[in-house]
């Protein structure tokens, strides 16, 4: 039986996920990134800067797995019998790269937390970012061949209001395109990826960043 101080409880939690999937969500925003920055301190080290290089310019890593095999999504998912290798919990990194004078110095950590890749082709993030300012987003992917694939990832971003210091400022729509592939062998992924800040409008573009996302495997051992 559920009592009422139980109820209450619930009520309050659903109240606090949603005001944080409100709040800024800057795995998802480049709105002056330095504010709040994401704690990478404790992610995995960067990949060599000639690979972070290579995948910046378009390249993806070497598919694992069978080569040229189509991947299933398991009996229950459009008819296939095998899990595709990206489902699952990851923890990542984002490591910028190839933004020119203009952005931030090729190898700055960017940002660093946990996704989890579902069945059903949407994918949810938990960035590093501080909660009060909002570290939840989500997306949808595509399976390009065996072991690649593509993510299109949204977030609505906010901003602290000068005036009372809170983040009751709407910046506006963020996307986030990944391409990643993954190494079955030693549980990782990466890949490039590009960040683009919309204004309110959803159309006018504020800012971007691009770089190199990496990713390791959470497993329950």
């Amino acid at each position: 039986m559920i009592t009422r101080k139980l109820m209450l409880a619930m009520a309050v939690s659903g109240c606090l996920v949603q005001a944080m999937m409100l709040s800024q969500a800057q795995a998802c925003s480049v709105v002056n990134y330095t504010k709040g920055d994401a704690n990478t301190a404790w992610a995995a080290p960067s990949l060599p800067s000639a690979e972070i290089a290579a995948m910046a310019a378009g390249a993806a890593p070497a598919a694992a797995g069978v080569p040229g095999k189509q991947a299933g999504v398991s009996a229950l998912y459009l008819g296939y019998a095998i899990t595709p290798p990206i489902v699952g919990m990851w923890k990542f990194t984002f490591t910028a790269q190839g933004n020119g004078a203009s952005g931030p110095p090729d190898g700055t950590p960017i940002d660093a937390g946990f996704q989890t890749w579902h069945i059903d082709r949407t994918e949810l993030m938990n960035s590093g970012r501080i909660p009060a300012t909002g570290s939840f987003c989500m997306g949808v992917w595509e399976q390009e061949n065996w072991g690649t694939y593509s993510l299109n990832h949204w977030a609505l971003s906010w901003d602290f209001d000068p005036n009372t210091g809170k983040p009751t400022v709407f910046v506006g729509p963020t996307n986030i395109q990944e391409r990643v592939t993954v190494d079955e062998g030693d549980g990782t992924f990466s890949g490039p990826f590009s960040l683009t800040q919309y204004a309110p409008d959803g159309k006018t573009v504020l800012g971007g960043v691009k770089g190199v996302v990496s990713a390791t495997r959470v497993t329950v051992n």
